[in-house]
Formats: structure tokens, C-alpha cells, sequence
């Protein structure tokens, strides 16, 4: 299908916030979805009157994040067309003229990771072996088109064989989960490659995310274990609290002891982010509270926020969240510029909550999760990055470094006015 049968007139959304400078990437057309080009203009800001009355549970996305959807009920030109508005039902999505001046709509991302291909994961394989099953799976696949099919086959053997890659246009269209999903199992060829260890190792890729910070185990022909975490783009990585203690307890009890001596205030940070029964909020919360016992008079107030849904902390206001948001902007690093249509989030708990992120983020750049961080992961997980896609096809990867040394390593909540993340770890930059 054609970009110009699509209506000009469709909904964009950015990370849970709707406003006219971010252009986002899903569209639905006739039960099709399609990747909108990065590259399109807005005009005629408006708000979508019919509002979120129209925003439903979209279950054609089974077995995937909940995400709903918003539709034109009423307007015979958009009627076909539904937007993806993310798992935030009570977001009033806006709506605006769009246009492509090159004219370029993609095609959906297909699923590429490694457990969507059946007979490869939670077993011990040759990549000769590999190479055998993930073939036959690929060729079983329906939801992959016959170019894709073959691009991905002579990307495996392109790492393993040194062959060439063939269909490379059918990799551009489908980059992302090449470079996210897929390159889990080409990193690792291309790892034995590059050691020259293609025939005696063998490679573990787990089938669900077991594993702290591993996404496949690769065991080279001196019977060595080596843990790999994959992963695209940049060279950060964020990674679970719960993750690194795990590691730790795998530790001897004696290295253990010392660990958590010398690292004391980290761990207990760790610790208190890793608390499985409670939200991102409540943990967030505590860990403030641990952090700037000073502010106990404002904790009763705080606390209220841990029974609250996100979509009421938003707008929740009172006179101790005005003194609270008052006093903790003496501590927690100002906001330089708020975002035209964030201002409604000004003077509330989402303002307060917000400050708090930005003040843990900002504290503990300056203890010492860098070091705790090396001494867990060196020698322990090897990081293969798939950083970008060339033109034909191939992937540019990198080791993260010889020794793998993290350069920086902090704990991070993603904070922003307006954006309640259920997401908090640390993150490592290499």
C-alpha cells in the first residue's frame, strides 16, 4: 500500500505525552501497520475532540506490552486509520496536519528475537548446528517475507562462512529488530569469527531473561564460559538493582562480606530498588527517603503517592506538595527549559516526583556505583554492541572494550514532567 492512499491527518504521539515537535513511528491502515519516515512536518495543531471516550484495548497486539489505540469514528477520510497511543488509556491524544516531503512510508518491524525462532534457545549448539535449526525455522516463519528470509540466512553466514549478503534493502526496512533482536545470535558468530573459533564453541541462548545481565553464553573450545549481553546503539546500558545483587550472591561469602562493606550505601540503594512487591514509585520514594532523611516532615505527604495510580499522581495537588516542591528544588538540579504543554504538571506531585528522579540521578553520579560496577562485571560478562546497519547489510559491531570497564555508572529513574517510567536501574556507560 502506497503512501499517498493514507489520510495527512494522523495522530503522533511522544513517550506518553502528545505535542506538536516529536514525530512517533506506528500507524495501523486497514488492520496493516506501517513505520512512519522520521522525516515528516506538522501544521494545525489541534486537540482531538472526540477525546478518550474513543481510545480502546487493542487485542491484535497479543502477547505484547498492552497498548491501545485511538480511531476516527466519524470522519469518512480517517476512518481506517488507528494510532497506537501506548498503555497510558487516559492520555488525550492531539491530532495535526503530516506530511512526507520525500514520500517514504516503511513497513512494520518484524519480531526477530531469538526465542520467536522455534529449536534454537535453553540448548547447547555448534553454530554449524545452529545454522541447521535457525534455517529451518526461518523457513517456517510465515510472518517473514521471502527477502527477509534470505537476508537474514546470509547474514548468519556472512559472520560464519564469510559469504555475501544478498537482499541487504529487506535488513534496512526491518533494521531496528535486526540490530535489537537478531544481532543476539549474529553477535555471537561474529564474536567466533573474530577469535577464530568457529567449529569447536558452542552457544547457549536462553529462552526467556533468566540470566542477570546475560543474553546468551558462549562456551569456546578451551571449555571456558563466556556471558555475552547484547546489545544496539549506543554503548549504555541500563541494568536491573535485583540483577547485580544476584551476581553478588553468587559470590563466596567472604568476598560477599567485604563487597557489601565497602560498598555500603550503594548496596543498600541497590537493595531498595530491587524490592519485587513494590512500584518504580514506591521504590523511588524509599530510596529518597533514605537518601534526605532531612525532609521527614514532607514523608507523610510522599507516602500518599505510593497508593496513588500514575494517572493521579499527574494532577494531584496540595499545600505540602507546593513546600515540598519548593524546599527540594534547593537540591535537585533545575529544570533549564519546561516544554510547551507541561506546564499543567507544574505545582503538582508529578513536579515533586519528577524533582526527586532528577535528585537521585544526580546524587549517586557522585558515589561509587562505577567501581562496584566494574568489580562485578569484569571478567564476568563480555558486551557485544551491534551499533549500526551498513549499506550492504552488514552489521558494524563492537566489544565494549578490552577489559569492559564501565567509564560511569549511576542510579537512574527516567524522570520527565508528565511521565510517570515503571523503569528504574543502573546505568552503565562504557
Amino acid at each position: 500500500m502506497k503512501f499517498e492512499e493514507l489520510s495527512s491527518r494522523l495522530l503522533v504521539e511522544s513517550r506518553g505525552i502528545f505535542h506538536p515537535d516529536k514525530i512517533s513511528d506506528i500507524a495501523i491502515y486497514n488492520d496493516s501497520e506501517y513505520t512512519l519516515a522520521d522525516n515528516g512536518q506538522i501544521d494545525n495543531f489541534e486537540l482531538w475532540k472526540s477525546g478518550k471516550n474513543n481510545i480502546k484495548y487493542d487485542s491484535r497486539l497479543k502477547g505484547k506490552t498492552p497498548k491501545y489505540y485511538a480511531k476516527f469514528e466519524n470522519n469518512k477520510d480517517l476512518n481506517d486509520i488507528i494510532y497506537l497511543v501506548g498503555s497510558n488509556k487516559t492520555t488525550v491524544p492531539k491530532i495535526f496536519d503530516f506530511h512526507w516531503p520525500q514520500g517514504k512510508l516503511k513497513t512494520v518491524q518484524t519480531d526477530l528475537k531469538p526465542n520467536t525462532f522455534a529449536g534454537i534457545t535453553d540448548r547447547y549448539l555448534s553454530l554449524e548446528n545452529l545454522r541447521s535449526i535457525l534455517f529451518n525455522s526461518i523457513d517456517d516463519r510465515t510472518d517473514i517475507n521471502n527477502e527477509l528470509k534470505s537476508y537474514l540466512k546470509s547474514l548468519y553466514d556472512h559472520y560464519y562462512k564469510n559469504t555475501p549478503i544478498v537482499n541487504a534493502e529487506a535488513g534496512k526496512i526491518n533494521q531496528n529488530n535486526v540490530l535489537k533482536d537478531f544481532a543476539e545470535i549474529i553477535g555471537v558468530v561474529w564474536r567466533l569469527n573474530e577469535i577464530n573459533d568457529t567449529t569447536h564453541s558452542l552457544i547457549f541462548l536462553p529462552h526467556k531473561g533468566n540470566y542477570p545481565l546475560i543474553d546468551s553464553l558462549i562456551v569456546d573450545k578451551d571449555k571456558k564460559e563466556i556471558k555475552i549481553s547484547s546489545k544496539s546503539g549506543s554503548t549504555g546500558n541500563t541494568v536491573k538493582g535485583s540483577d547485580l545483587i544476584n551476581i553478588i550472591n553468587e559470590l563466596p561469602k567472604a568476598e560477599q562480606t567485604k563487597l557489601k562493606k565497602q560498598y555500603k550505601d550503594e548496596y543498600k540503594l541497590l537493595e531498595l530498588s530491587s524490592k519485587t512487591k513494590e512500584s518504580v514509585v514506591e521504590s523511588t520514594l524509599n530510596i529518597f527517603k533514605h537518601m534526605v532523611p532531612k525532609f521527614k516532615e514532607h514523608f507523610k505527604e510522599l507516602d500518599k503517592l505510593k497508593k496513588m495510580k500514575s494517572k493521579d499522581i499527574l494532577t494531584y495537588k496540595s499545600p505540602e506538595i507546593t513546600k515540598f516542591i519548593e524546599k527540594i528544588k534547593e537540591i535537585a538540579p533545575p529544570y533549564k527549559n519546561i516544554r510547551k504543554g507541561k506546564e499543567q504538571y507544574l505545582d503538582t506531585a508529578m513536579e515533586a516526583y519528577a524533582h526527586i528522579s532528577r535528585y537521585i540521578d544526580k546524587e549517586t553520579k557522585s558515589m561509587k556505583f562505577k567501581e562496584l560496577s566494574n568489580y562485578i562485571i569484569n571478567g564476568r560478562v563480555l558486551y557485544i554492541i551491534a551499533k549500526s546497519m551498513n549499506a550492504d547489510g552488514s552489521i558494524n559491531f563492537k566489544v565494549s572494550s578490552e577489559t569492559n570497564e564501565v567509564k560511569e555508572a549511576w542510579l537512574r529513574y527516567k524522570d520527565g514532567l508528565g511521565r510517570i517510567q515503571e523503569r528504574l536501574g543502573i546505568q552503565f556507560k562504557f
